[in-house]
């Protein structure tokens, strides 16, 4: 099914009737020359998309960690962007953190939705919301930068990994407001259709009720 069509898809179905789910699985992969401050950040940040997601019956939970070769510390260009599919695991969510991510050529889209909250590209991001490739499942991954002051970062990038797209109110969080605060109502509502699909799909497998939480142990990339 093409990409541009899950939306769509996600607002017809009906909405669902059973008890919360349980939480999305979370694949970490951890470039960084400080691991303690690094794994604070992402907690943080995971500790905050949870909450803004709760509305939509959506958590997520690090099942596993893995630390990535140095050479991705500062992420420089598209190219080395894309070099991280290599390390890409199938039915998670695989959120990358770095220490920097560079953006020396913005894209139109990075620009116009600058541009909605009176901003120019700052030529480094918060985060990246990138395809995975061909016939990877999930179709996209995270990418995101520890140095991000935003508490919103990682909720921002998993709100397009639900497919949802950038906003025009600079309080909405998939903004580029300051102050991104809030999910509206049709996004909450499109949030929980995706992930119904998510879950139907098993396009990314949810973490078990008993004996499965993420331990955290670090891995060494390939």
């Amino acid at each position: 099914m093409p990409v541009r069509w899950l939306p769509l898809l996600a607002l017809l179905m009906p909405a669902a009737t059973h008890a919360a789910p349980r939480p999305f699985a979370v694949v970490a992969h951890l470039a960084t020359n400080d691991p303690d401050t690094t794994k604070k950040w992402l907690t943080r940040q995971l500790a905050e998309a949870n909450r803004h997601f709760a509305g939509a019956g959506i958590a997520f939970e690090v099942v596993e960690t893995r630390a990535l070769p140095r050479s991705f510390t500062v992420v420089d260009n598209i190219r080395e962007r894309i070099k991280l599919r290599r390390h890409f695991r199938p039915r998670v969510i695989n959120i990358f953190v770095v220490d920097r991510v560079l953006d020396p050529h913005p894209s139109e889209s990075t620009r116009r939705a600058a541009r909605r909250v009176g901003r120019e590209p700052s030529g480094e991001l918060a985060g990246a919301h990138i395809l995975s490739g061909a016939r990877r499942v999930p179709r996209t991954f995270i990418l995101a930068s520890r140095s991000a002051s935003s508490a919103v970062t990682l909720t921002h990038e998993l709100g397009h990994f639900f497919w949802l797209p950038h906003h025009r109110d600079p309080g909405n969080i998939m903004s580029y407001g300051a102050r991104r605060q809030t999910f509206d109502a049709r996004q909450i509502e499109a949030l929980e259709a995706m992930a119904r699909i998510y879950r139907r799909r098993r396009v990314v497998r949810s973490v078990g009720r008993a004996g499965s939480r993420g331990t955290g142990s670090a891995r060494r990339g390939e």
